[in-house]
């Protein structure tokens, strides 16, 4: 396994997996929006949680802070990340989708007669959510694959395949919501990927 993530690393540093980005070109209003935003969320939520005048209050808000900083930090990566390089990871991707959900159904911790999130410390997080980013990326994957197939029926009946069981698993956390967010991004890349109307029409039938 140590040899194989490896093996990975140096073939996307050597193939130069970040791109040469003209860094004029970067979207610094869009940035600043999501920072305007991100601060209007945390004074909000310091004020509903009384944070400025209860001290056990202010771990909320740090958390905040914490998730927004990181949140910036990751997005400045991939700003200068070529995703395409992305592509070549689609099967580790989707495994460690997989292996997420599956660690959550037996390792998972319980709330309100739901299991969906692993505690890490004094953090909870929920592979559920990362679930859209990660079906995006592989089902992006496949379809550019069989792009001139995209109107074959085993074409179609793969792209279900794939989603059915991250679908599958979420639901019987149970998230009923989150599953059916799942099954529209499918649905949604399909229609983005030129699936015949017929199809559309079918399915809404």
């Amino acid at each position: 396994m140590r040899i194989f993530l490896l093996r990975i690393c140096v073939s996307l540093v050597q193939d130069n997996m970040f791109k040469n980005y003209n860094i004029k070109k970067f979207d610094y209003i869009l940035v600043l929006i999501i920072l305007i935003l991100g601060i209007i969320g945390i004074v909000a939520i310091g004020s509903a949680t009384r944070a400025y005048e209860l001290g056990a209050s202010k771990a909320i808000v740090n958390k905040q802070i914490l998730g927004l900083a990181l949140g910036i930090g990751i997005m400045l990566f991939f700003a200068f990340f070529d995703y395409h390089w992305l592509g070549k990871l689609a099967i580790p991707i989707y495994g460690l989708n997989i292996g997420l959900l599956l660690f959550v159904q037996f390792f998972g911790t319980s709330a309100n007669n739901a299991t969906r999130w692993v505690e890490i410390s004094s953090f909870r997080i929920q592979p559920s959510e990362f679930s859209k980013i990660f079906l995006v990326l592989v089902l992006a994957k496949y379809l550019d694959k069989f792009e001139t197939k995209i109107n074959k029926v085993y074409i179609l009946v793969g792209a279900v395949l794939i989603t059915l069981l991250p679908t599958y698993l979420i639901y019987s956390q149970p998230d009923l919501s989150t599953s059916l967010i799942i099954f529209l991004i499918l649905i949604f890349m399909l229609y983005i990927s030129g699936i015949s109307y017929w199809y559309i029409l079918g399915v809404a039938g």
